[in-house]
């Protein structure tokens, strides 16, 4: 078979496999989460239910200006997609956002991808510096930001908050060990690049990833 045709053949196919594994990534309820928490969050995070980030994938240069602006990602200094992913602290992917262009904020994506009208109220959600802008969404629905501490120049860190710090970057580090499998789909290698015409299927992909994901061994034992 030529390459073309089985390009045609994976576009196609690829939706209606994503359709069928979506059901695999679930937002378990709070019960459920808690008799899976691992022993490390519960002395004091208890009561976190979703750990979360995003990862970028480059993507070849777009022929359209605009959609080169959209897509540009200073961090990368590339093109690329930018996806929020979510996990429990036990390390299922409970949420997976479509992909948005480089460009995009972190807290845009959060608040555009339908990921707040999975909490319930009473629940934390862990994070990184870099969502500190969406502690007063979470707060509209009654729910906590669990982040380290801000840091500045001009200010030097107390001794709670660099414990602080250093406890919850050791219980937020399981989202970036999710993304690390992620990453190993060959698709979705750190230095990958995605042809243009696979841009449109490419939310399917990453479903697909997601769930087979869920599929493997325990990402963290509890």
């Amino acid at each position: 078979m030529s390459e073309s045709n089985i390009c045609r053949i994976f576009k196609e196919t690829v939706r209606f496999i994503a359709i069928s594994l979506q059901e695999l990534i679930i937002w378990p309820d709070a019960r459920k989460v808690r008799e899976r928490l691992p022993i490390a969050f519960r002395a004091r995070y208890a009561k976190v239910q979703s750990i979360i980030d995003c990862f970028e994938i480059e993507i070849e240069k777009p022929s359209n200006p605009i959609h080169q602006a959209l897509t540009w990602s200073e961090y990368k200094k590339a093109n690329t997609l930018k996806y929020l992913i979510s996990c429990t602290p036990d390390g299922l992917v409970n949420f997976i956002s479509k992909g948005y262009g480089g460009r995009t904020d972190d807290t845009v994506i959060v608040e555009d991808s339908g990921y707040l009208e999975k909490l319930s109220p009473d629940m934390e959600v862990m994070a990184d510096r870099g969502f500190k802008n969406i502690s007063s969404s979470l707060q509209q629905r009654e729910c906590k930001l669990v982040r380290p501490p801000s840091v500045s120049a001009d200010i030097q860190c107390t001794p709670d908050e660099v414990k602080a710090s250093k406890r919850i970057a050791a219980l937020r580090i399981h989202v970036e060990r999710l993304i690390r499998r992620v990453r190993e789909f060959k698709m979705l290698l750190p230095h990958a690049c995605i042809d243009n015409h696979l841009v449109q299927s490419f939310d399917y992909i990453v479903i697909t990833t997601c769930a087979l994901i869920n599929m493997q061994s325990n990402l963290i034992r509890y």
